[in-house]
């Protein structure tokens, strides 16, 4: 085995370990090359959920930043109440995430030249 194919079987077996999977796909702008780090991000924050969801980093990031920024449930008196709210705020932000990549995918197919079929290609 050279040294270029044992790094990849470590990174691949790391992978397998952290994520379950030995190709990762991002669970919001389908990034999914192999050099690119990916972790797992809890839905529903550590506190109210052990449910999680393979992300790229950035996105990590991001919606890890933007649940911060979510009101505090400290205060909430039912645990249940709380652990549900925060699922759902979650999953709000992913798809919120989700949304402003397929926008941006759409803005980026927008600019892209129209591609005429040539006249001997059958349409």
């Amino acid at each position: 085995m050279t040294p270029i194919e044992v790094r990849y079987e470590a990174l691949r077996f790391r992978r397998i370990q952290t994520l379950g999977t030995d190709s990762p796909r991002c669970g919001t702008c389908g990034e999914r090359r192999l050099w690119v780090r990916y972790e797992n991000h809890h839905i529903a924050g550590r506190k109210y959920s052990s449910l999680t969801i393979c992300l790229c980093i950035n996105c990590h990031n991001e919606i890890s930043t933007m649940q911060k920024l979510l009101p505090l449930l400290d205060d909430c008196p039912d645990p249940k109440r709380a652990k549900l709210i925060a699922m759902h705020e979650g999953h709000a932000l992913l798809l919120e995430l989700a949304a402003a990549a397929q926008r941006d995918t759409a803005e980026m197919l927008h600019g892209l030249p129209t591609i005429i079929p040539r006249a001997d290609s059958e349409a």
